[in-house]
């Protein structure tokens, strides 16, 4: 009886280990050349299979990306990110982050919704590109996806890969939606 549970359990903890490789893969892509000079030398060991070799890179790549602040390798603090606020320990709740990253929305509610609204236009599924304003189905799968980053804490490298994304994300919002009220405003001039 115990054998079936454990055997769920490990498969969903290896669903959920594939989850988290596709995200920072997602964050920190490595270049064909990269992923290559990683699979070649795995050809040997997945005799000669090529997608066995490169999917082997990929979670390779995606480990090593996990496992570098802690090893010092990458400083995430550095001058080029001191835009994105450090709390104090890690890991954090989602609603540490969003309160860290949106201190001038005062409303949770109001952070949230934002974020719902970010998650709702990552290029997921389908190859589709960066999108600025989601479709009611997006806002359902962002919800969906807000709701299952609640369950969890926040790491330091996914704090700053999401943390960076998401404010990126934020400006050009910003920018895209000033651009159509300007234009709008010129529209109606005429």
């Amino acid at each position: 009886m115990k054998k079936p549970e454990a055997n769920q359990k490990a498969q969903a903890d290896q669903a959920d280990q594939a989850g988290i490789y596709r995200r920072v893969f997602h964050c920190h892509p490595a270049t064909p050349e990269q992923l290559a000079l990683i699979a070649a030398p795995l050809m040997q060991r997945h005799g000669g299979d090529c997608k066995a070799a490169i999917a082997e890179a990929a979670r390779l790549w995606a480990e090593a990306i996990i496992q570098a602040p802690e090893l010092g390798v990458l400083d995430f603090w550095g001058t080029s990110e001191k835009d994105i606020p450090k709390p104090e320990r890690f890991p954090v709740t989602i609603e540490e982050m969003l309160r860290l990253l949106l201190p001038q929305v005062d409303n949770a509610a109001d952070r949230q919704k934002e974020f719902r609204h970010f998650l709702a236009c990552q290029p997921i599924k389908g190859g589709r590109g960066e999108i600025l304003e989601p479709t009611e189905e997006d806002l359902v799968e962002g919800g969906e996806h807000l709701a299952k980053l609640r369950q969890r804490e926040i790491n330091e490298i996914h704090y700053h890969t999401l943390g960076r994304q998401f404010l990126a994300w934020r400006e050009k919002r910003k920018s895209s939606l000033r651009s159509k009220a300007s234009r709008r405003k010129r529209g109606k001039r005429r």
